[in-house]
């Protein structure tokens, strides 16, 4: 019930949840000559502690690539091409693709 309680007083505080841990957007930090994006964050939890009750948070940060999935395929579809290997594209993008966290803004 207190996490309960405590995620959403972080979603009111405008954090948001990603694989269960909580960022903050707004206070992302951009570098771009690496195209990627920190994300400042906590993970939180509430238990019972023998006779009280534990919260544990501790500060998390996400590194988020700034790149797009069209992007990413863009620059896959150029290096194939280049070296002559169109037939594997499709394979190529989902061993590249599969399994990674996408975000929509």
């Amino acid at each position: 019930m207190y996490n309960v309680i405590l995620r959403r007083v972080l979603q009111m505080k405008g954090m948001n949840e990603i694989r269960r841990q909580f960022y903050d957007q707004s206070a992302a930090i951009s570098v771009p000559q690496h195209n990627m994006t920190i994300l400042p964050g906590f993970i939180t939890s509430i238990l019972p502690y023998e006779n009280d009750i534990l919260l544990s948070a501790n500060v998390d940060f996400k590194l988020l690539n700034s790149k797009t999935v069209y992007d990413l395929m863009d620059d896959l579809y150029c290096k194939m091409r280049n070296a002559g290997t169109m037939g594997d594209f499709h394979n190529q993008c989902v061993k590249k693709l599969l399994g990674a966290i996408v975000l929509t803004r």
